[in-house]
C-alpha cells in the first residue's frame, strides 16, 4: 500500500514480516451473503489482521 504506511520500512515495525498489499473492508445486512463473498476471496489472503467486535461480543 502506499501513502503514509509506506513511510517507514518494515523492519522498523514491530511487524516486519507484514506486508500489505491490500485492504479489505467489509459490510452487510446478511451474514451469509458476506460469508459467501468472503469465502470466495479467503485463497487469495496470506494473513488477516481482523479490527473490530466479533459476533456475539459487546
Amino acid at each position: 500500500m502506499g501513502g503514509t504506511i509506506a513511510d517507514v520500512p518494515p523492519e522498523a515495525t514491530a511487524f516486519p514480516h507484514r506486508t500489505p498489499a491490500f485492504q479489505a473492508t467489509t459490510m452487510g445486512r446478511s451474514r451469509d451473503r458476506l460469508d459467501t463473498a468472503w469465502d470466495a476471496l479467503a485463497p487469495h489472503f496470506d494473513g488477516l489482521y481482523r479490527h473490530g467486535p466479533r459476533p456475539g461480543t459487546p
